[in-house]
Formats: structure tokens, sequence, C-alpha cells
């Protein structure tokens, strides 16, 4: 499985990038590809990066391990983050 992970600084199109891939799940998932959420949509968009600026690696394993089973089971090729 591939792994696309977006990191974008403040005022560089992040947001508008996370708003895009959300509202398009359904055609990404028929393409092959995962988009990884966070729990509460994009309000908290910047979660596993905080969680991983401030030294929670779990979060960061939890999330992402969780995205991973979610794209397998789907037969996802590319999970997406951002």
């Amino acid at each position: 499985m591939k792994l696309i992970l977006h990191i974008g600084t403040h005022k560089t199109g992040t947001t508008a990038l996370q708003q895009f891939l959300y509202a398009n799940r359904a055609p990404l998932a028929a393409s092959g590809f995962h988009y990884a959420t966070p729990p509460h949509r994009l309000q908290e968009a910047n979660i596993v990066a905080n969680a991983l600026n401030v030294g929670k690696k779990c979060v960061v394993h939890e999330f992402l391990t969780k995205h991973i089973e979610c794209a397998r089971r789907s037969g996802a090729h590319t999970l997406l983050a951002s």
C-alpha cells in the first residue's frame, strides 16, 4: 500500500485541500484511495500533527493503524493523509 502524506504550513492551501479530499471521499474510494480523516471531520484536521508535536506518538500510531486497516478492508491501494 502506498502512503501520500500531505504536510502544509499555515496559509498554503492545506485547509482547501483537506476540504476537497473530504468532499470527494466517495470518488476517491472508487479509484482505490482512502482518505484518512480525523475523528471529527475537518474541525480537528491538525489532531495528528499536534499530537506528534507534543510527543504523543501513540495518538499518531492509533490514527494511522486505524486508517491502514480501513484502507485494506475497502481494497484501497493508497492511503491519503493530510
